[in-house]
Formats: structure tokens, C-alpha cells, sequence
């Protein structure tokens, strides 16, 4: 079980909120992260991006690299967010997608 705190920002809003959440598994990138809070966001529709299964590894070519960082802009466009980090439960680093 993985817990973690979001912050994020609403395209347009000088505020930005927290939320947290405790999903299965483990967290591997800002899919899950954006996965969870899209629940949240949009409790009514499904998440329709792919979610990684395994984390970027160090050595990832570009092409890797670039879907990945696609998805992340088109997930954040859906949500309509300018702004969003997370938190695991127990480290001391923010990550920004």
C-alpha cells in the first residue's frame, strides 16, 4: 500500500491544494500520481491514459523518455493543471511532475 501527498494547481488559480491518498501497490512514476488524482478529480470517468508498470530506468533511450513525458503533459492538460508534486509517506524529497 502506497501513501502519498499531492499538491497541485488548477490552471488559473493562484492556490494550489493537497490531498492525500493510499492506493495499492507501490507508486512507480506521476502515472500513478495523476491516475489517483484524476480519481478524484473526475470520479465519474475513467483514466484514459496508459500507466506505466515499471519505473523510467536510468538508462532509458529518448523515444522512452519523450512518450513519457507526453503522456504526463496530456494528463495534466485533461486535469486542467498547471502545477502538481507528491509526496511518499516516509521520504523527505517533493516530486514534480
Amino acid at each position: 500500500m502506497a501513501k502519498f501527498r499531492v499538491t497541485y494547481q488548477i490552471d488559473g488559480d493562484v492556490n494550489s491544494e493537497q490531498l492525500h491518498f493510499e492506493i495499492p501497490g507501490e507508486v512507480i512514476s506521476c502515472d500513478d500520481v495523476l491516475c489517483a488524482l484524476g480519481s478524484r478529480l473526475k470520479p465519474s470517468e475513467s483514466w484514459p491514459f496508459v500507466v506505466a508498470t515499471i519505473p523510467l530506468s536510468d538508462d532509458a533511450d529518448i523515444t522512452e523518455r519523450a512518450i513519457r513525458l507526453h503522456r504526463i503533459k496530456a494528463a495534466c492538460n485533461y486535469l486542467s493543471l498547471s502545477n502538481i508534486s507528491y509526496l511518499l509517506e516516509g521520504q523527505s524529497l517533493e516530486i514534480y511532475c
